[in-house]
């Protein structure tokens, strides 16, 4: 299993704990919103495990379209992390 997420501490903590009951499990640094990312995830689970079978996406936003519908643009759009933030004034 490849466990990512965009916190580091947290996401390796449940990669290790995976571990410690004896499964196989890495921990890779994930940020949903941009392509590149992906890229690198898939990457990492062919380079560890020898090919990419189930994927959960358990992150994001949902309500755009079907992701055969979605093109990286309009995720990137809605995506939180692509925003600027926002200023109190």
């Amino acid at each position: 299993m490849v466990a990512t997420d965009v916190q580091n501490d947290p996401g390796e903590a449940v990669a290790s704990r995976l571990r410690e009951r004896g499964a196989r499990a890495v921990f890779q640094h994930h940020d949903v919103a941009h392509e590149s990312s992906w890229r690198t995830c898939v990457e990492r689970a062919v380079t560890e495990f020898g090919s990419l079978d189930i994927l959960v996406n358990n992150a994001g936003i949902g309500d755009i379209a079907t992701i055969e519908e979605t093109s990286s643009d309009d995720w990137g759009a809605r995506s939180p992390s692509t925003r600027p933030a926002s200023s109190s004034a």
